[in-house]
């Protein structure tokens, strides 16, 4: 099998990301109107989600996660809450 070195696949994974998210809706109708208030939250435990690590072998930090290296473009970040009030007619 020809390859580069002996690393084996998949060496430098990043950690499992871990992300709840919560809704909760009461609609009210009332003739033919239907009000309704939402809840909205992202991320309801606010766990911390961990870039990847950095793969420079030239690097002293090599295979390290620091504190800078948090991802929050792919997840939604810190806990976010967003209440809202919708009119369907």
């Amino acid at each position: 099998m020809a390859g580069f070195g002996n690393t084996a696949r998949n060496e430098f994974r990043r950690p499992a990301q871990w992300n709840v998210d919560f809704s909760m809706f009461k609609a009210f109708p009332i003739g033919r109107f239907r009000p309704e208030f939402r809840l909205e939250i992202a991320n309801l435990f606010n766990t911390r989600n961990w870039g990847a690590p950095n793969t420079s072998f030239t690097s002293p930090l090599f295979l390290t996660y620091n504190p800078g290296s948090v991802d929050t473009t792919a997840t939604l970040g810190y806990r976010r809450m967003q209440l809202a009030f919708r009119i369907q007619f």
